[in-house]
């Protein structure tokens, strides 16, 4: 500020912010000297406010038109003052106050008065002035004894103390320099503590303004006590709500040692108190690490996070959450295993482990029911209810390491065979396989029906039998079927590349005519038809009839190649028809002759 005059507005108020002035005077001309003025308040206006019925007010400063000052000065309720009549010079008295002073020298002084409303009588080597501040001794009426030195605003920097019924308790403090806002208690920086049974602790405090009226808060403390244990403590140095958890603990005890670390709980985070979120344990029987997050979710704490452990005969890491382990690695007794698992039932673990023996890989379901296992003889089970559903084998259901699939009722429904064969069943009547197999040899596909009846065939030899377990032939369809077989068009291979010894048929029409064209109602079913017997053609073309593997029995016919015949048999009844045809021809022009001449007879 300037050295000038300045118009100045003095207020005081009974809060340290807001509120309506008690008292306010305006002063035209207050001179400034390098940042300090003096001026004498109540000479405009008389303050009649009583200071001892008010413990806690507050003095307000404006500029001009300005802004008042931010900052608000408490004025500390001490007795009125006023000149002593009686004492003057180097010795002076005040209502409640005796001052020794060096006349030469107004900041040397000692002063002897009743001090504060809750300091007793107080011993002053000088009074309080805005630079240096002042050395004190206080409390000696109350029983309290405390040396201490305050800072230019008041505020205490340096303590130390003994307090009645503390059971010979001693305090030494180090207060925080910085100003604080008027009201607000003295802050301890670093604070040294000693009781009566032992114990004694160093404290350092944060030094960062606080709300009035609350805990000052630790940023670290040592302490012991008579039974020998001892802790280090970390605090976290932002704003906590009182009573907060600490920032970091080591301590000692006769089990051994103990590290804590917490979380700051700053930014909404809603941890649970007192559960640390790193812990670090060693004692006589094992070592224990947690590396953990413990939070609150709804109205439940959880757990999430890592633990460690190791003795003398087992050690493991372990991975939670919702409270509970989900994933295990360890060893016990010299032998590894490794389980994962949910709400404390084991889904799926590599063994030996308190579920499994012999080094198993195991996956559980809902209920803790093995579905899958990877058995250490190298077999393979999925299974659901404890009823296997699908295994590669051996394994106490098969042997020779099948593969077996099985429905709800444990009933085969596929086997893969280490033999090489594949089956589908089903009720254990096989529906459709790749052979061998109990069934079929030669690595046939076969389905069947739902009464177990052969549908389709697919033999190993190239041979397809459609609704029939016969494959004699290249391909074979059911007898008897209620349908038959259709398509667009058939063809027969018929080249000359492929024969030998061609000769055309002779007597087809002879052969043919030996043929009996018969209709028939099917023994299985009814369907009334025509056709041919076999037998019968078998006795005039037997290059069409097959026959049953006796030779005898005569079983189809192969009615395409009666083709042959029956174009060679239409073509000799063909030439017979020319033949006729030219003989007539002759015979018509012989009648056609006789006619004519008849007629010539007739005429003469």
């Amino acid at each position: 500020m300037p050295n000038a005059n300045y118009q100045m507005i003095f207020s005081i108020y009974a809060d340290s912010t807001g509120g309506t002035p008690l008292w306010t005077e305006s002063h035209s001309a207050v001179h400034t000297d390098s940042g300090y003025f003096a001026v004498d308040l109540g000479s405009v206006i008389p303050c009649s406010l009583s200071l001892a019925s008010r413990p806690n007010i507050y003095l307000a400063a404006q500029i001009g038109s300005l802004p008042p000052l931010i900052r608000r000065f408490r004025i500390n309720n001490v007795p009125n003052s006023g000149v002593a009549k009686r004492l003057s010079g180097d010795l002076q008295t005040s209502p409640g106050s005796l001052i020794l002073q060096d006349p030469g020298s107004a900041q040397s002084s000692i002063s002897l008065n009743t001090g504060t409303e809750n300091m007793g009588v107080v011993v002053e080597e000088r009074p309080t002035d805005p630079v240096n501040g002042r050395l004190f001794h206080a409390g000696i009426d109350s029983g309290e004894v405390n040396l201490g030195f305050e800072g230019p605003n008041g505020q205490p920097l340096l303590s130390c103390s003994a307090k009645p019924g503390s059971l010979g308790k001693i305090t030494w403090g180090l207060f925080n320099p910085q100003p604080e806002p008027p009201g607000y208690e003295a802050h301890e920086l670093i604070s040294a503590i000693t009781g009566p049974g032992g114990e004694a602790s160093w404290v350092m405090f944060n030094p960062q303004p606080e709300p009035p009226g609350s805990d000052p808060f630790k940023l670290i403390e040592t302490k012991n006590n008579i039974g020998g244990d001892a802790g280090i403590y970390m605090f976290n140095p932002q704003p906590e709500p009182p009573g907060s958890d600490p920032f970091l603990g080591l301590t000692t005890t006769s089990n051994g040692p103990n590290l804590n670390m917490y979380a700051p709980q700053v930014g909404g985070a809603r941890l649970v108190t007192n559960h640390p979120q790193i812990k670090l344990r060693c004692d006589s029987t094992a070592s224990r690490f947690t590396f953990q997050r413990s939070f609150i979710s709804g109205t439940m704490s959880e757990s999430t996070g890592v633990y460690m452990h190791a003795d003398s005969l087992r050690s493991y890491l372990a991975v939670y959450g919702n409270n509970l382990t989900q994933v295990k690695f360890g060893t016990n007794a010299g032998t590894g295993y490794a389980s994962f698992l949910d709400d404390g039932s084991e889904y799926m673990g590599v063994e030996p482990s308190p579920w499994h023996s012999g080094g198993d890989l195991i996956m559980k379901g809902t209920g803790g029911i093995n579905t899958m296992i990877l058995g250490s003889n190298g077999t393979i089970g999925m299974l659901d209810d404890g009823t296997e559903y699908m295994g590669v084998e051996p394994s106490p259901f098969h042997a020779g390491g099948d593969l077996i699939m099985k429905n709800t009722s444990g009933i085969n429904t596929m086997a893969l065979s280490s033999e090489g064969a594949i089956s589908m069943l089903d009720d254990g009547s096989e529906y459709m396989g790749i052979e061998p197999s109990p069934w079929h040899a030669g690595g046939d596909i076969t389905m069947y029906d739902a009464a177990g009846g052969q549908t389709l065939l697919l033999a190993s030899n190239g041979m397809i039998s459609v609704g029939t377990s016969a494959h004699t032939n290249i391909i074979t369809v059911q007898h008897y079927s209620t349908t038959d077989p259709i398509a667009d068009a058939w063809t027969t291979y018929s080249s000359r590349r492929w024969k030998t010894n061609i000769q055309p048929l002779q007597g087809s029409l002879a052969r043919v005519m030996k043929l009996q064209g018969v209709s028939y109602d099917q023994k299985e079913g009814g369907k009334h038809d025509i056709g041919l017997i076999a037998e019968d053609v078998g006795q005039v073309v037997p290059e069409v009839v097959a026959y049953e593997d006796n030779g005898v029995d005569a079983k189809s016919i192969d009615y395409a190649r009666l083709t042959a015949l029956l174009i060679e048999g239409m073509k000799e009844q063909q030439k017979t028809i020319e033949t006729y045809q030219l003989s007539n021809e002759k015979l018509s022009e012989k009648i056609s002759d006789l006619e004519r001449r008849m007629a010539e007879l007739e005429k003469r």
